[in-house]
């Protein structure tokens, strides 16, 4: 009986064990979840502000492309 107990005994604390690890992995998985979303997201932002950025890049007047700085017409 003595035996049966120490063996239940040692089960549980592996067990209580193993649930803490898990949940710190999960924890862990979460934080890194959110972390890659907002490195995404500020990826995506300076995607576009580098876009607008390039279309203003040329400097020769008669450009298609440039554009006035602040969207400001040149009268």
């Amino acid at each position: 009986m003595e035996k049966m107990k120490k063996f239940s005994e040692l089960v549980r604390e592996q067990y209580a064990f193993l649930v803490g690890q898990l949940e710190k992995m999960l924890q862990d998985y979460f934080g890194l979840s959110t972390q890659v979303k907002e490195m995404h997201a500020e990826i995506f932002s300076l995607k576009t502000k580098l876009v607008k950025e390039l279309l203003r890049r040329c400097m020769r007047e008669s450009c298609d492309k440039r554009r006035p700085e602040n969207n400001v017409t040149a009268v």
